[in-house]
């Protein structure tokens, strides 16, 4: 749990450090993507007109499976733009693992890949194409999978 003992803020930014499990997103591993690291952050609060700001970063690592090429990889996942205004605090201690949680679950890629610039696999051979290339004669002129749409005719 990632807590901020209320009374230990004042109008100067307090540093929090720590690492949490990374059970705590209760994100199982898949053969897409795992969790081998805990989850660390680095935030600082303090205490503003209504109520307490929280800012700073939250990071962990994902092993993952490129969505285009199909090879595993390793990557950091950095949220470094941690911000939240808390309000009406009425107890000493402050819980913010929530918080934390999703800031570092919206960061998570739907489509991991290895690389913006992965070619991916040819589409008639299977060849990662990032590796080598491949014999194939027109690489993107597979089966159109729209072309039956083209061959709708409409009333008018």
């Amino acid at each position: 749990m990632i807590v901020i003992k209320v009374h230990t803020l004042d109008n100067n930014w307090s540093d929090f450090e720590g690492t949490e499990p990374i059970s705590l997103l209760e994100v199982e591993d898949s053969e897409m993507m795992s969790f081998p690291e805990d989850i660390h952050y680095k935030l600082k609060a303090t205490l503003v007109t209504g109520g307490i700001l929280v800012e700073g970063m939250v990071e962990t690592k994902i092993n993952a499976q490129c969505g285009r090429c199909l090879e595993n990889f390793s990557t950091q996942i950095i949220n470094n733009k941690v911000c939240h205004f808390y309000e009406d605090v009425t107890s000493d201690d402050l819980d913010i693992t929530e918080d934390i949680r999703e800031d570092l679950l919206l960061n998570l890629p739907i489509n991991p890949l290895c690389s913006n610039d992965c070619q991916g696999i040819c589409l008639t051979c299977g060849i990662n194409l990032n590796k080598e290339s491949c014999n194939c004669d027109d690489k993107n002129s597979g089966d159109d999978i729209w072309g039956d749409l083209d061959k709708i005719k409409f009333e008018k």
